[in-house]
């Protein structure tokens, strides 16, 4: 599975959306591109939010790909100890 930097790429132009929790149904349309359109209820009205910020534009390309970063020697430990750890019976 490969892992990209969204966050480098939109982080600097666009805003997060206070509340997403709370909404049903979201759909984006390439004709309106930085426009998300939402509804707080399924059978509500379709709501319209622009994420990108003021004054910024719309990033163009693609994120970069993030190495793994694997894992520390004490969560190999745990895993080893805690997880995996099968006994063996006879």
């Amino acid at each position: 599975m490969k892992w990209f930097d969204w966050d480098g790429l939109f982080g600097g132009s666009m805003k997060a959306m206070k509340g997403i929790s709370s909404h049903y149904y979201f759909r984006a349309d390439k004709n309106h591109p930085g426009v998300i359109f939402y509804r707080k209820r399924f059978d509500g009205p379709e709501l319209k939010m622009s994420l990108i910020k003021r004054g910024k534009r719309m990033p163009l390309g693609f994120p970069t790909e993030l190495p793994p970063a694997g894992l520390t020697s004490d969560r190999k430990d745990y895993i080893v100890n805690k997880v995996c750890f099968l006994p063996i019976t006879y």
